[in-house]
């Protein structure tokens, strides 16, 4: 969660490695075991939601109660389901689900791919933060393709900067989670190791996509 214009603002997101996909859907939650998936979960109405494909569908859903507080102070009940494509075959612990208020910044690499940095609201201008995260995942995810030889099989690369995450960053397929200062930076304001932390870390993910991921 994370605080803006003194509201608290409560996000859900999945860690599903290293064994803990079993708890959320059946599955073989072995890396080994690997099969397609076709991810859907109810949320609230006026949350944003992520998983490792894009979403192509959503309907109300009135069976359940949805409770949420969006940043603009407004409670509602109201549920959503949500539908995403079908993913290509991959391990279950790289399976991702996300549902909060963020926002995000948008651009299309060199390769096509769309990528997509999440982020919470208060980090204004957006562009101040996150462009020196996203330019890098925006070079080196059509750099590995060229250099393994085989694209990036996913329509979309997003990046969630996530407050209170124990984890460095993970690798999720095509829904890479970060921790906040892992991505989300002041470039004139961080000093130049830091800045290169960063971007380790970032290329590091970015080349589980290959390595791990297929």
């Amino acid at each position: 969660q994370y605080e803006y214009n003194n509201i608290t603002i409560k996000n859900a997101v999945t860690q599903f490695a290293p064994i803990d996909a079993r708890w959320a859907f059946p599955c073989w939650d072995e890396p080994n075991y690997k099969s397609t998936f076709n991810v859907s979960f109810i949320a609230p109405y006026n949350a944003v939601t992520i998983s490792n494909m894009p979403m192509i569908s959503t309907i109300n859903n009135d069976e359940f109660e949805c409770l949420y507080t969006t940043r603009d102070g407004n409670t509602s009940t109201q549920c959503k389901q949500v539908f995403f494509a079908e993913t290509p075959i991959m391990s279950a612990y790289i399976v991702f689900f996300g549902i909060g208020d963020y926002q995000s910044t948008s651009m299309i690499d060199s390769g096509g791919i769309n990528q997509t940095a999440y982020f919470p609201w208060n980090f204004q201008p957006p562009e101040q933060y996150v462009q020196y995260g996203l330019n890098d995942s925006l070079q080196v995810l059509p750099y590995f393709g060229q250099l393994f030889n085989q694209s990036f099989p996913l329509p979309k690369m997003d990046s969630i900067s996530i407050t209170q995450y124990k984890f460095g960053a993970m690798e999720n397929y095509g829904a890479i989670t970060y921790r906040l200062d892992l991505f989300v930076v002041e470039p004139e304001l961080e000093s130049i190791d830091w800045l290169n932390t960063v971007s380790r870390v970032i290329g590091h993910e970015i080349a589980h996509q290959w390595f791990g991921n297929l």
